[in-house]
């Protein structure tokens, strides 16, 4: 039945429900940020869409919205269209730089791991010394020659037969 005294609070209502799917976009962007297959990004939209009909059809039933009509249909795009330009903008620009931080810390931690695992290789061999700092040892009897401060002072140290 055609009420016009409901009208307005059924079309608020249904303004505020866009703005309720763009909030439950934002949840759906974050597993969309760090993918760049567009399968991906089809399927996830499609998982959207799907869950934003399941939550209108409960969001219709408890605020006693009536029978669906086209024009709900149409302020609930608006309201979307409303989010998506204002307040998506926002929330994706923080999002974007949490993940761009989050990915430089990331390779940050890697680089350094890798060069964790690189010094510990070079640490006490000879011939990585070599190569490191383009000098010729070992032209004399002695092929050991001392590469930092700690093995200059054990060899010092070392009683000779």
């Amino acid at each position: 039945m055609f009420v016009t005294y409901d009208e307005p609070r059924i079309m608020l209502f249904c303004f505020a429900f866009g703005g309720i799917a763009g909030l439950i976009y934002e949840l759906f962007y974050i597993i969309l940020l760090p993918t760049k297959s567009n399968v991906i990004k089809h399927v996830v939209t499609l998982i959207w869409w799907c869950v934003v009909a399941i939550t209108f059809v409960f969001f219709n039933y408890y605020f006693h919205l009536g029978n669906f009509r086209l024009y709900k249909l149409a302020v609930i795009l608006i309201g979307l269209l409303f989010y998506k330009n204002s307040f998506h903008k926002i929330i994706a620009f923080f999002l974007n730089r949490v993940y761009n931080k989050y990915v430089a810390y990331r390779k940050k931690l890697k680089l350094k791991k890798v060069k964790n695992v690189r010094a510990k290789k070079e640490k006490g061999t000879f011939r990585t010394n070599i190569g490191r700092n383009n000098v010729v040892y070992g032209v004399g009897g002695n092929t050991f020659l001392p590469t930092n401060k700690h093995s200059a002072k054990v060899q010092r140290n070392k009683k000779v037969g």
